[in-house]
């Protein structure tokens, strides 16, 4: 279901409104940005970040990117 304001204010910019691709891209990218959420939820809602968990989080994101690519 499309939203038509949403529809009429991206035709007021130069953009345009998102196409289908775009859609696509973007549902692709999602895994990626949601891995660097939980990674900087996980680093920086301990009062403590101690060395060991900020490495699993960097080890954990280089080893997903890898099976990514």
């Amino acid at each position: 279901m499309q939203d038509k304001k949403f529809g009429a204010e991206m035709a007021k910019s130069n953009c345009g409104v998102p196409l289908k691709e775009d859609w696509e891209y973007a549902r692709y990218v999602l895994p990626f940005l949601k891995m660097f959420y939980d990674s900087t939820m996980c680093l920086f809602c301990s009062s403590y970040v101690t060395s060991h968990m900020y490495m699993k989080e960097v080890f954990g994101i280089g080893k997903r990117i890898r099976q990514y690519s």
